[in-house]
């Protein structure tokens, strides 16, 4: 049974994943760096490790390069609290619309996130972030 200061944490927490979505897709650099401890990691591609707010809110480029504009629904979202610290696995569908040239396509992503969060004077942070691709799709955008 869940303590009400376990219920605040677990929204507290569930408000940190669905910012950091909204920040990617409104390209809010300093939001998207804002849900990271000062030293956090986010864990992409390849395993390749960014490290700091500063390098983490710089990801964010690739998706202005790249993308015309995206848009993540956050799912499932599970947590275990230990003291000031938790574990959890986020689900995700990411849409990221591109130009072929001739037309816009969506390369859906379904995303599967790894996260371990720390409870820090500016409340709860994720301190690590995996992103795990489990498949994705290309199609072109109608309507």
């Amino acid at each position: 049974m869940s303590t009400t200061d376990e219920v605040g944490d677990r929204q507290d927490v569930r408000g940190l994943v669905d910012r950091y979505a909204q920040s990617a897709d409104r390209r809010d650099r300093p939001g998207f760096a804002a849900g990271f401890t000062v030293d956090g990691v986010l864990v992409v591609g390849g395993g390749r490790e960014i490290k700091g707010r500063k390098a983490i809110s710089n990801v964010l480029e690739h998706l202005e390069t790249n993308y015309v504009r995206t848009m993540h629904f956050v799912g499932n979202h599970l947590v275990d609290f230990v003291g000031d610290g938790a574990t959890g696995e986020t689900y995700c569908i990411a849409h990221h619309i591109y130009s072929d040239g001739e037309s816009e396509r969506d390369t859906s992503m379904f995303i599967r996130y790894n996260d371990t969060y720390a409870r820090t004077a500016e409340g709860w942070k994720m301190s690590r972030r995996e992103v795990k691709i489990a498949w994705q799709e290309d199609r072109p955008v109608t309507g």
